[in-house]
């Protein structure tokens, strides 16, 4: 039986070790497993880090549109850290409702820890690494 800080460790990938992982991280096996978010499509967008790129969300809403133009069911998944360069709250509620309007979306360590009041990112970044970066 393994221990939860090494369950921790195994799921989550944003930290150093699995001590210092929040077990807000971790998406439980059933969620991911559940099948009534199942939707038929015949194009499936995995999108993962956008990081505040509005230029990169603008790419996608018109590939989309293209591909909606030759008749393509289109689904998004955005895998979390769709937030984390954005220059200013505009920037952040314009990622965040593209976000929303176009698929689905898990939360990344940056989601996360914009929740807290501390303005980490959770990225885990070795001591040398000043915080101000």
């Amino acid at each position: 039986q393994p221990s939860m800080q090494a369950s921790r460790g195994r799921l989550s990938s944003s930290c150093r070790a699995a001590d210092e992982c929040s077990p807000h991280y971790v998406t439980p096996v059933t969620t991911l497993a559940d099948a009534s978010q199942d939707t038929a499509c015949d194009v499936l967008y995995v999108v993962g880090g956008l990081y505040g790129n509005i230029k990169a969300l603008e790419a996608l809403e018109e590939g989309m549109e293209r591909e909606r133009r030759h008749g393509l069911r289109i689904e998004v998944c955005f895998n979390g850290d769709f937030n984390f360069f954005n220059a200013t709250s505009k920037t952040w509620a314009r990622i965040n409702q593209g976000v929303r309007a176009l698929g689905h979306a898990t939360a990344g360590n940056v989601e996360r820890e914009s929740l807290n009041s501390d303005g980490g990112c959770g990225c885990a970044y070795p001591d040398y690494v000043d915080a101000a970066f």
